[in-house]
């Protein structure tokens, strides 16, 4: 009984003592709430970096490791205007004691593309002067009329003369650099196309692992895309292939991984030769030039044979696949916003779109993602308007687009016929807009092949910042890849 006393009488004065005690005071906390760390930021590098701040008066930006300013905190919030640089920046936030602090980083995506600038390196070829073909780890066999991918420490380069895609894990920082491992074939001695047996003969059917003439790779990051053009369908492998002869697990364009049918302006055999792919925002793009037209798949298919959602350039269904037929009576007729003449290649982020319009000499751009089949495209690039056709070689026009890229901020176009690839250092909002930069000539009004010193006439050899009929451009952050298709080669602009 006197326990039971003595614990109720407890009960009651601690809590009275515990009043009578000033709680424990929290620490500091700083939050960023303005943007998020590994954030791409794009359109205007110049931000603000804004968050809350508990328990001080002032916080501390830090830019790169070097303090920028000491900022006020006014009822808990805290702002400061920077201004980003290219590709990766470190940020921190902290108390002035530096003792609490918030890390992040910031990516703006970007090039450093100036005019006639040269190559860092070259793949394919022992230098920047040579232009040889073969069947190596080292050598491509014919032109490299492809594109080419660097995603997550991987380089993806297709060599369609092979009927291959040599890998190199990371970065080549040589030229001639050899390949680490090779897909659609068992070694780097093999060139058959369809060669599963890999007896030196090519097979009747593809399988899932077997390549002809393959001109396109795409990445989510995750997943490799593989435009494998003579087999009239795109592979998806669902983890980065990384090792000799890896198998894709998913088909499209095919009902089944050995068919290689094809059916003119059909949704279920779609397409006469898979030139290239894209991927962004949960989004598959292949390009039909045959059928002028550009077939999107809304979420990336996981079964074989699955049919796009969306048709660009032609209606989805009953579409009669002439180029340039707007009214689609069968006919081609003038170019119009919606319509497309051969289109050979595809970006997009899932917001924007960009697509290769080759025979109408032009590049269109969507600004916001298409919902609707043959949706018109809201600018163009190359031409002053959307019925326009000027081939001139100058900074607002283009001979014959081939390829088109972009990192979010930077748009890069091959322009095969003027030997050169325009820059654009932003996506333009009105037609006829002009390039910033010029790589392959040292102006925007040359157009000469491996024209090093300029003087009109063609030099014997390549440089390393000539270009001869370049197809293809891939932009990843900080880095720029071209395919110099009758250079036989791959350079890659390196920051």
């Amino acid at each position: 009984m006197r326990h039971a006393v003595r614990r109720s009488l407890w009960l009651v004065v601690l809590p009275l003592l515990l009043l009578g005690c000033p709680a424990p005071s929290a620490g500091p906390s700083i939050t960023v709430t303005s943007h998020v760390d590994g954030q791409r930021v794009f359109g205007s590098r110049n931000i603000t970096l804004a968050g809350t701040a508990q328990g001080v008066d002032e916080v501390r930006v830090l830019y790169n490791g070097t303090e920028v300013d000491e900022v006020p905190v006014t009822a808990g919030a805290f702002a400061i205007g920077l201004v980003l640089g290219d590709n990766a920046s470190d940020l921190r936030v902290e108390t002035l004691d530096g003792l609490v602090g918030v890390d992040l980083e910031l990516v703006f995506p970007a090039v450093d593309a100036w005019t006639f600038r040269p190559a860092d390196v070259v793949v394919g070829q022992p230098s920047k002067t040579a232009v040889e073909t073969g069947l190596s780890a080292t050598r491509l066999g014919g032109n490299a009329s492809a594109t080419g991918l660097f995603v997550n420490g991987i380089l993806y380069l297709p060599d369609p003369a092979n009927h291959r895609i040599l890998g190199y894990l990371g970065l080549p920082e040589s030229d001639g650099a050899a390949a680490d491992f090779v897909l659609g074939q068992s070694s780097f001695g093999a060139n058959a196309y369809n060669d599963d047996d890999q007896d030196g003969s090519p097979d009747a059917v593809p399988t899932a692992r077997t390549l002809r003439s393959p001109t396109g790779v795409a990445s989510d990051g995750t997943r490799l895309f593989v435009a494998d053009g003579a087999n009239r369908r795109v592979l998806i492998f669902e983890q980065l292939p990384t090792t000799d002869f890896a198998a894709a697990d998913v088909v499209v364009g095919q009902a089944s991984m050995d068919a290689a049918a094809y059916s003119a302006c059909s949704l279920d055999a779609p397409i006469f030769f898979a030139r290239r792919v894209a991927v962004g925002g949960g989004k598959l793009l292949v390009t039909d030039e045959a059928g002028h037209r550009v077939l999107v798949w809304t979420t990336i298919p996981t079964t074989n044979g699955a049919e796009p959602d969306l048709v660009l350039g032609q209606p989805r269904s009953g579409a009669t696949c002439e180029p340039n037929d707007a009214n689609q009576d069968g006919v081609s007729g003038d170019r119009s916003a919606r319509t497309l003449n051969y289109p050979q290649d595809v970006w997009t982020d899932g917001n924007r779109l960009l697509v290769a319009d080759t025979n109408n000499a032009r590049v269109l751009l969507w600004q916001a993602f298409p919902t609707v089949s043959f949706a018109p495209a809201d600018v163009v690039i190359g031409q002053a308007s959307m019925t326009e056709r000027v081939t001139d070689v100058s900074a607002t026009s283009v001979g014959m687009v081939e390829g088109v890229a972009s990192n979010g901020n930077q748009i890069a176009i091959a322009d095969y016929a003027a030997s050169r690839v325009l820059v654009y250092n932003a996506f333009p909002t009105v037609n006829g807009a002009a390039a910033s930069r010029v790589l392959g000539q040292s102006n925007f009004f040359a157009f000469t092949p491996n024209d090093a010193n300029q003087d009109g006439v063609q030099d014997a050899t390549p440089s390393a910042r000539t270009l001869n009929r370049p197809e293809g451009v891939w932009m990843g952050e900080g880095v720029l890849l071209v395919s110099d298709t009758s250079n036989r080669r791959y350079l890659l602009f390196v920051d």
